[in-house]
């Protein structure tokens, strides 16, 4: 459940909707106050986010003697993501329109963090050029997460050539790439990684 819980909110949940919205899943309809022994979020803050969620469509009110909430079908989740994706195309066009004037003159651009190496993954399609990289740890397809396979996807059908030298941790991850048209990879040499120890060494 905590994962689901941490997808919910990678997708713009609030942490008390992310929670109730995965109890109401789970109990189906339920009264405040069994939302709130199960979730343990005083009865006021629920009633906020129980607003929030029927006015994005993921939560309905039932009418009886007492008031009972239950949460849509799971399928209602692409309908909320739609809607985001509009939001953001509106937010854009916006944002565009304001930059519109604005000359840019950037030679280099250094970033950090995991949403960069995601921006520069989808930046690499469009170059439509044989893409080569080097030096890259056995896990690197966990820690960028789902798109990375989106990205091979499109870059075959774009039939864009890759080429990897993974660090010697990366051998099932190789394995796996050199089924994929398009894709060649393999394990650097453990003599090019006492040399790159060396010269490290000598640097310092």
């Amino acid at each position: 459940m905590n994962q689901i819980i941490d997808f919910l909110l990678s997708i713009g949940f609030g942490k008390n909707e992310a929670e109730i919205y995965c109890v109401l899943i789970q109990l189906g309809k339920s009264s405040v106050l069994e939302i709130s022994k199960k979730t343990n979020i005083h009865r006021s803050n629920i009633y906020d986010s129980l607003r929030k969620l029927i006015k994005e469509g993921l939560v309905y009110e039932i009418t009886s003697e007492r008031k009972l909430f239950m949460a849509r079908h799971p399928e209602c989740l692409l309908d909320f993501l739609k809607n985001k994706e509009i939001e953001v195309k509106n937010i854009l066009k916006e944002l565009r329109e304001k930059t519109l004037n604005q000359q840019l003159h950037e030679d280099v651009k250094l970033s950090k963090g995991l949403f960069s190496l995601k921006e520069a993954l989808l930046g690499l399609l469009e170059l439509n050029n044989p893409i080569k990289v080097y030096g890259i740890p056995g896990d690197a397809a966990e820690r960028i997460g789902p798109l990375i396979e989106e990205f091979h996807k499109t870059r075959i059908k774009k039939q864009i050539p890759m080429y990897h030298i993974f660090n010697s941790d990366g051998i099932k991850r190789v394995e796996y790439l050199n089924t994929l048209p398009h894709t060649e990879a393999k394990i650097l040499s453990k003599n090019m990684i006492l040399m790159q120890q060396q010269i490290y060494v000598e640097q310092k």
